[in-house]
């Protein structure tokens, strides 16, 4: 099914967006692609028309938090668009990250709602990878997750695994797991699509909702030197409730988008960029 809206003024066929749409990043969008350069203040959250219905006032965009000090660091938008954080191998770059925030009304509606089931999804691409094989089990990519700096205790959420790979949790033996798609990277490099069905939120998982909800860098004080560089291109966060659509559906959508926007012609590929090791 083609969804049709016309948000920010503008009519728009999008297959990621419905009635259960709650976040959707994707920076070179036709509805409003972002403006040139590194994004400061805000980016637009392109699910407004639908969380206008759900969430309320208060969720039109994204706020930008960046931590990133000069030579820990490199921020810039590829030729296509993407956001691409280069960290450093060298230089000590604990609790330094640009993450996109969730705003209150976002997390007012999250918490209120702990029973529905839930879609996440990311496109990106690893231009340098994690340290593999050692040290922590996770950085954080993208996904919701608790406030605490020093460890990762998710919700629902994608991650850069110590084996170099995008990984969900919960895993396939959660009890509130309904499917996934993994990023398998080589030697923890390339480009990914990756996502996560949840049923609920269980009681055990994060009580506190931390306002980060994508991360690129490292925000956690644990993980000095650890960090890989990437891209981000797109995030989806649906109410699978609210939308009545199953995981499954969700995820051939997601995948087929993907492939159109990095296919022959798409909008993000042979996308060209900084190389990494420009900044040891």
């Amino acid at each position: 099914m083609t969804n049709t809206y016309g948000g920010f003024g503008k009519l728009v066929s999008d297959q990621r967006l419905n009635a259960g749409s709650l976040i959707l990043i994707d920076p070179s969008h036709p509805v409003s692609p972002w403006a040139a350069g590194v994004p400061s203040g805000t980016v637009p959250n392109l699910a407004a028309p639908m969380t206008a219905l759900t969430v309320g006032a208060g969720a039109e965009a994204l706020p930008v938090t960046n931590t990133i000090a000069a030579g820990s660091g490199l921020v810039e938008r590829t030729s296509k668009g993407g956001l691409h954080v280069i960290m450093s191998k060298t230089a000590s770059v604990a609790s330094q990250a640009l993450t996109l925030d969730l705003t209150t009304a976002l997390m007012t509606y999250l918490n209120a709602n702990p029973g529905h089931s839930l879609f996440l999804s990311v496109w990106g691409r690893t231009t340098r990878a994690r340290t593999i094989g050692s040290g922590p089990a996770a950085i954080p990519l993208v996904g919701l997750r608790s406030t605490s700096t020093s460890t990762f205790t998710p919700w629902t959420s994608l991650y850069h695994a110590s084996s170099g790979n995008i990984a969900t949790d919960p895993g396939t033996s959660n009890t509130n797991y309904i499917g996934r798609t993994v990023g398998t990277l080589s030697s923890g490099l390339g480009s990914f699509r990756a996502d996560l069905g949840i049923t609920s939120r269980a009681a055990s998982w994060v009580s506190t909702l931390n306002t980060r909800f994508v991360e690129l860098g490292n925000a956690l004080s644990t993980a000095t030197n650890h960090a890989p560089s990437q891209i981000l291109y797109a995030v989806c966060l649906e109410d699978l409730t609210v939308s009545g659509r199953s995981y499954i559906e969700a995820s051939q959508m997601d995948a087929a988008l993907y492939a159109q926007a990095f296919g022959a012609g798409g909008r993000y590929a042979s996308d060209t960029f900084t190389n990494p090791t420009t900044l040891p």
